[in-house]
């Protein structure tokens, strides 16, 4: 029997038992109850080393297990770390080479430290050396459309980390023209190393750019650069605010959708679906959170996600990378129907699983558990 039909048999077999495609996907919630850290779906990671970028940025450089399956560059991995018994879990892109890791087995994370952040002030300030930590496999679609002739990257401030991957993988003597727009405030992660990158390789142009003296990179400077940029990729990495505008910008210019290749991670906006209306009223609502006896009321003209509503009412739901991802903030609905921000479709009424961080409140809702 061929080891195709074989995984099939036992994914239809697991599927018949317990409506997942795994046994270990099955129990990964009961086991997790009093083992929060543990996964089937995360491999163990040594941290062999820290290394400081500037005063708010490190670089953390792991040796990810042998069961590890690798990475393409402009991929990221979802990292979590046990502090003080809870599991953290935020996502971050791999800024290492290809090179790097086939010769020493170390994949490397740029991290930059948040004023208010709770995740990546620890991970700059309580690791130790030696310690495992435990990543997911590599995940992402943004990736390096090599067999296009003129590409154009635009990084803002820690966007730059998949480009770092991108570049450093990329073979010197390319025959397509890549040109690089760093947009940063006080300073620009990797910039000697990306010059020495421009040494090698005559075909890269590098653009930086201090937000601190310019004021916030615009789509009419964008133009100015790269007058030609509608026949080129486009790769977008950066805060939502600038990838958004960007993105709009270069429809209107004329760039086909298929063109712009985008990725970011946080917190991210709601906004309406493309059918909807105008005068659309139906998202936001009453959400009743069951178990704590607590009931507010999202603003139908600012709808928000039910993560945030839980939040703002001194709730303390796990939560990891905030963007749909990595599903620590998995709940269960009592009833209602709510609006899925990735899928861009709506729930049933009654009883099941939802993501809280991207999860919209369409009418009344009532949240069983967090």
């Amino acid at each position: 029997m061929s080891t195709g039909i074989w995984n099939q048999l036992k994914s239809n077999f697991a599927l018949s038992l317990t409506n997942t495609h795994t046994i270990s996907a099955y129990f990964e919630p009961i086991i997790q109850s009093f083992a929060s850290q543990w996964s089937n779906c995360r491999y163990r990671s040594r941290l062999i080393d820290i290394r400081r970028e500037n005063s708010r940025t490190i670089t953390l450089i792991l040796k990810p297990s042998s069961k590890w399956r690798g990475f393409k560059p402009g991929q990221y991995v979802e990292l979590t770390a046990v502090n003080d018994g809870s599991a953290l879990t935020r996502c971050f892109s791999i800024s290492s080479s290809l090179q790097l890791y086939k010769k020493t087995g170390h994949i490397e994370l740029t991290i930059r430290e948040q004023e208010h952040g709770k995740v990546t002030s620890w991970l700059a300030n309580g690791l130790y050396l030696g310690q495992f930590l435990q990543i997911s496999e590599a995940k992402g679609e943004f990736l390096f459309a090599g067999q296009h002739q003129k590409h154009v990257m635009i990084a803002g401030g820690s966007g730059i980390t998949p480009f770092r991957s991108m570049l450093q993988s990329l073979k010197p003597a390319g025959d397509f023209e890549i040109e690089l727009i760093y947009t940063a405030r006080w300073h620009h992660t990797f910039r000697e190393e990306l010059e020495r990158l421009k040494i090698a390789n005559p075909n890269l142009k590098l653009h930086f750019i201090d937000s601190k003296i310019t004021g916030r990179f615009t789509t009419n400077q964008l133009f100015e650069m790269c007058p030609d940029i509608t026949d080129a990729q486009v790769y977008l990495c950066g805060p939502q605010e600038m990838n958004e505008s960007m993105y709009q910008s270069l429809l209107t210019a004329g760039l086909d959708e298929s063109n712009i290749h985008m990725e970011f991670f946080g917190k991210s906006t709601f906004k309406l679906p493309s059918n909807s209306t105008d005068n659309e009223s139906e998202f936001g609502g009453k959400v009743t959170f069951a178990a704590s006896n607590i009931t507010t009321y999202d603003n139908k003209e600012k709808p928000t996600n039910i993560l945030e509503m839980a939040e703002q009412n001194d709730l303390k739901p796990s939560y990891g990378c905030r963007m749909g991802v990595c599903h620590q903030c998995v709940c269960t609905k009592e009833s209602g129907i709510v609006y899925n921000q990735i899928t861009n479709s709506y729930s049933d009424t009654g009883e099941e699983e939802i993501q809280m961080c991207i999860s919209v409140p369409v009418g009344d809702v009532t949240i069983k558990d967090l």
